[in-house]
């Protein structure tokens, strides 16, 4: 996956990430899969833009949490 920006601060860094993990999560609940409060905190405390990436583009056809590699 291709990322436009790197963060210079740790802030900046921070901030994307949640802003992803808000938008893995919306997506899940919007498509009607069942996020656990574990997975919630998994996601939110995930701080690998990476990994979030890659479930956030998982996240647009995932039909259960196991789709975007969560066992929770």
């Amino acid at each position: 996956m291709i990322r436009l920006t790197r963060y210079r601060t740790d802030f900046a860094r921070k901030h994307y990430c949640r802003g992803v993990a808000d938008g893995i999560i919306r997506i899940l609940v919007r498509r009607g899969v069942e996020v656990s409060d574990v997975a919630l905190d998994e996601i939110r405390a995930c701080g690998d833009e990476d990994r979030l990436e890659e479930w956030l583009a998982r996240a647009v056809t995932a039909k259960s949490l196991s789709e975007l590699g969560l066992t929770t």
